[in-house]
């Protein structure tokens, strides 16, 4: 979607909003993620490439939020796809320990030469609602500091003032 420099470009939106009607009638909101549910202007993501995905009205996006962290390499990246495609074919998710994760844990100690130890978690979410009860047998402490109006994970010890109640809050759009 090219346009002319100082110009706004003109969203096609015309399956966005069957794909949001559709997903209305299964969905909350229309998506798995309050972060993600935006009304009418829901993003529906048919594929990616790089730093860059496209919708299903074929609407062209810089992707800045890279998948919040897994995709730091780019949608599409050859490498990545070879060992994951290669990994799928020997069979994934067995619920017991694979070479891969002591791989994994190998290489992050080489890296920051100061990890002794790590634990890989499945989500943001599981990672901090551990990190938390850590942080509280270690310290013997009750309280944990989180950042006001900050997204910490999706448990009852995190899932409170993510944000602000009215978007005017954060000031003034134009400053």
């Amino acid at each position: 979607m090219a346009t002319e420099p100082g110009t706004t470009p003109t969203l096609v939106r015309d399956t966005q909003a069957e794909m949001y009607a559709r997903a209305l009638r299964t969905l909350p909101g229309g998506t798995d993620s309050n972060f993600r549910a935006w009304g009418d202007d829901t993003i529906y993501v048919d594929r990616g490439k790089g730093g860059r995905v496209w919708d299903m009205d074929g609407n062209e996006f810089i992707d800045l939020r890279m998948g919040y962290g897994p995709v730091i390499l780019g949608h599409g990246d050859d490498r990545v796809d070879d060992h994951v495609n290669e990994r799928m074919r020997k069979g994934v998710s067995f619920s017991l320990t694979s070479e891969d994760e002591i791989q994994a844990m190998e290489l992050l100690k080489e890296l920051t030469g100061w990890v002794d130890k790590a634990r890989m978690t499945v989500s943001g979410t599981e990672a901090t609602m551990h990190a938390m009860r850590i942080a509280r047998a270690f310290t013997g402490r009750d309280k944990i500091v989180k950042f006001e109006g900050q997204y910490h994970g999706v448990h009852d010890y995190a899932l409170i003032s993510v944000g602000p109640d009215k978007m005017s809050e954060l000031g003034d759009p134009d400053a």
